[in-house]
């Protein structure tokens, strides 16, 4: 199984306390990688690890040549909104060359500094490496915490089978189906791990940090209905 929801793996197979030697070594890491993803839904996406996202910044909607004859909007951008916590910038292009000349500020508003604006449109058929395009590579996400860490151990043994306080036997099967199947069955598990965090000290912690009111909803990230842009994943 591969991470779903999280961005990446809390743990790695060294860090589990519980007996998995009967377990294949990509039966752990399907484990673990699901464990991840429950903690990431059941905080309402505050735990889930370092993400790396690349997009395409551009004003409007349509593909755009900023020419005279346009009829699309072209109108320069003067700040980006980054997701977050903690953004930190992996690269930017513009019409395909290396672009230094910025910073964030406010945590996460990306402005140039050299008296510019950011292109307002762009080619989205072209790759980044042609002219007239502009990406931004970067990357956001907190570390995980070792109370996040533990609260993933304590799921992936109480998936095993071998900890006392679990009557679930065998690997959840999710490897290998569609995924409308994976998010099914991902929801299922999240459920399954909430009845049973009474005996998950661990994830009772995380969640009294994360989530004391219960589990948190999912946020939808739309930056274009408060700025007028939008960010094309790639």
């Amino acid at each position: 199984m591969a991470l779903q929801v999280a961005c990446e793996a809390f743990i790695v197979a060294d860090d589990l306390t519980c007996n998995c030697e009967p377990l294949d070594p990509s039966d752990i890491n399907d484990y673990i990688d699901e464990a991840s993803d429950i903690l990431t839904v059941i905080t309402g996406g505050q735990v889930s690890g370092s993400c790396t996202d690349t997009v395409r910044p551009r004003n409007g909607t349509r593909v755009c040549g900023c020419t005279l004859i346009t009829n699309c909007s072209c109108n320069s951008i003067e700040g980006i909104t980054l997701r977050g916590p903690d953004p930190t910038i992996t690269g930017i292009l513009i019409d395909g060359d290396a672009f230094t000349d910025f910073l964030i500020l406010d945590g996460n508003q990306l402005i140039r500094t050299d008296g510019q604006s950011w292109p307002g449109c762009q080619d989205l058929t072209l790759a980044s490496t042609e002219e007239r395009t502009f990406e931004v590579i970067y990357t956001y996400g907190l570390p995980i915490s070792k109370l996040a860490r533990d609260a993933c151990a304590e799921i992936v043994c109480s998936f095993n089978g071998n900890d006392p306080q679990s009557n679930r036997k065998g690997h959840p099967g999710v490897r290998g189906m569609t995924i409308a199947g994976v998010q099914i069955s991902l929801e299922q598990q999240v459920m399954e791990i909430e009845k049973k965090a009474f005996l998950m000290p661990s994830v009772i912690r995380l969640l009294t940090v994360y989530a004391p009111d219960g589990p948190n909803p999912a946020v939808v990230y739309s930056p274009e209905l408060e700025d007028g842009w939008k960010l094309h994943r790639v």
